[in-house]
């Protein structure tokens, strides 16, 4: 009797082993026919592929009129300056003659004598926009220098008064004065703040155009006019101090003053101060979900195109 059962177990193991191979490829053959029937993906021909070649060509072409629309400015020489009516903004350049600080303890403004090929023009600086202009002290003598600024007269001379901090700059090429009538207005308006986390900010950060969005942690208005009000803003990678003055926080809106807990956004430039990191906010346009994306121009209108 064992030696029936052991020839049946050899007659099981014989057959098994017969249709072990059998099955694997009939598998095999049906996986390989679906592979077959499955619809292949193909590349988009006739109308679908005419419809996505018009899509992008109406993508470009928006690009390019966005391009053509971005307004320009013209130049406007010193002589001319005389013409225009008080009030008016004018973007001129010259060449720094001289630069006279105000006196220490005094309120007068900073005095910039600048000369382009048609004359001399005394360009102020008021302290408050001064001490918020970056870096300051490159504007030196025998420097060219952009300024977007508003015609006045003193004493019965004219000149300009510069009213925001980024409406005054060097020129980036120092070593030939602007060759077109026009200047882009990118040259003073919609500087790009990049989007950051805040963890990224650091000492090799600093000058940096940046835009941050967390949750404020701290609020503390500012007790009196020459102190800055303080935000703490936080977000996932870290916390940074925001810094701004009354310039900014007396005109801002009621529904962008941070409230302890809730998101906030602001857009400045990264700076230190005894050690703590922060981040300068120098308009009030630079607060807000739309923070720093387009720095305006300013309230006051552009003068008449006929003195570009």
């Amino acid at each position: 009797m064992i030696r029936s059962l052991g020839h049946l177990a050899n007659r099981r193991a014989a057959r098994s082993a017969l249709w072990r191979p059998l099955a694997f490829a009939f598998g095999l053959a049906v996986a390989l026919g679906f592979a077959a029937a499955a619809p292949a993906q193909e590349a988009p021909t006739g109308a679908a592929a005419s419809s996505a070649a018009e899509t992008r060509k109406t993508e470009e072409n928006s690009a390019a009129q966005a391009q053509e629309q971005r307004p320009r400015l013209r130049w406007t020489p010193f002589a001319q300056v005389q013409e225009v009516p008080a009030g008016s903004m004018v973007v001129c350049w010259g060449k720094i003659l001289s630069v006279k600080a105000p006196d220490p303890g005094s309120r007068q403004p900073y005095s910039y004598y600048l000369q382009d090929r048609s004359g001399v023009m005394r360009v102020i600086i008021w302290q408050d926009t001064y001490n918020h202009v970056l870096d300051p002290q490159q504007y030196r003598d025998g420097l060219i220098m952009y300024v977007y600024g508003e015609v006045g007269e003193f004493k019965g001379q004219r000149q300009l008064e510069v009213k925001r901090p980024n409406h005054v700059k060097l020129a980036p090429n120092q070593n030939t004065v602007p060759s077109s009538a026009f200047v882009d207005s990118d040259e003073f308006e919609g500087d790009v703040y990049y989007p950051v986390s805040i963890g990224m900010l650091n000492i090799g950060t600093i000058g940096r155009k940046v835009r941050v969005k967390g949750t404020v942690k701290e609020y503390h208005p500012s007790p009196a006019p020459r102190i800055p009000t303080k935000v703490v803003l936080e977000d996932r990678t870290g916390a940074i101090e925001i810094v701004y003055w009354s310039e900014v926080s007396g005109v801002l809106p009621a529904r962008l003053v941070p409230i302890k807990g809730q998101e906030w956004e602001a857009a400045g430039i990264v700076s230190e101060h005894s050690g703590t990191m922060q981040i300068k906010v120098l308009d009030p346009e630079m607060i807000g979900a739309e923070a720093g994306k387009t720095v305006s121009l300013g309230s006051r209108p552009v003068s008449a195109p006929r003195y570009y």
